[in-house]
């Protein structure tokens, strides 16, 4: 799941923050009770801050949680394997219980593991071991955008363009500040292929949309299952021990629960 990856500085990383606010190397300086030309050699790698002085700029920068964390170097880089694995186990129990329709992803989006209700529903038992090592590792918005994975046919034609347009905001705004990150980077080039999601994407670009939660009434799905159109609602929850990780698992009736179940599909 891991690809090489170029780790930004911490220099990098204040620089980044700082030019994304609009920030001079002075103002900052400034802000911060510091010398004249600080922030120049604390940015070059010159001086290396301490916590205190890290958080001081986090908050003249008003960082919000997932911007702290990269900022402070604890995403900077890709989840390691052993990250991984343990995030795997936290959730693996819930995982294998009939009728949890659920996923793990990491900060970057990235797909961890799925549920077995999840696959035999909407992948199917006999193409799982096509499918998920494909799918395995990448950001959710490609998955649902990509054709091979067939991500599009779950859903019905609106519900598919209205779930991509609410996602992309919340992607965009927690992992457009990653430099160089190359998750980000393909995401953003596969939606820019696309023309009816292209100018919204720009749209995003141009305001650097900062978006802390999705809405209840923006959290149902409507899936075509078997011909027929199933109403879900889904939740998001970080993970307690592995914060990194974040688990969204998809809520049905009780009445269609039991027909999912009867028709084998759990």
């Amino acid at each position: 799941m891991n690809h090489i990856h170029h780790v930004p500085t911490l220099g990098q990383r204040i620089r980044r923050f700082r030019e994304l606010r609009e920030l001079t190397q002075q103002v900052l300086e400034f802000d911060l009770d510091m010398s004249f030309g600080h922030i120049s050699r604390i940015e070059s790698g010159h001086v290396n801050p301490g916590k205190e002085t890290l958080m001081r700029m986090a908050k003249v920068l008003e960082l919000r949680t997932c911007e702290l964390n990269y900022f402070l170097g604890v995403t900077a880089e890709p989840a390691s394997q052993e990250e991984i694995d343990a995030a795997i186990a936290e959730v693996q129990p819930y995982f294998q219980k009939k009728g949890v329709v659920a996923y793990l992803l990491d900060e970057r989006w990235r797909y961890v593991l799925m549920s077995n209700s999840f696959v035999k529903l909407f992948i199917g038992t006999t193409q799982a071991a096509l499918v998920l090592p494909y799918i395995i590792g990448m950001p959710s918005p490609q998955v649902l955008l990509d054709e091979k994975s067939n991500a599009k046919n779950t859903f019905t034609p609106e519900s598919h363009e209205q779930v991509v347009k609410t996602l992309l905001p919340y992607y965009y705004s927690q992992t457009y500040f990653m430099i160089g990150d190359q998750f980000f980077l393909n995401t953003s080039r596969i939606v820019k292929e696309l023309p009816l999601y292209k100018d919204f994407w720009i749209e995003l670009e141009k305001k650097k949309t900062s978006i802390s939660f999705i809405p209840q009434d923006k959290r149902v799905e409507l899936f075509l299952l078997h011909g027929k159109t199933i109403h879900s609602q889904f939740a998001r929850e970080p993970l307690m021990t592995n914060s990194r990780f974040e688990m969204h698992e998809y809520r049905f009736s009780e009445q269609d629960l039991k027909q999912l179940d009867k028709a084998g599909l759990l």
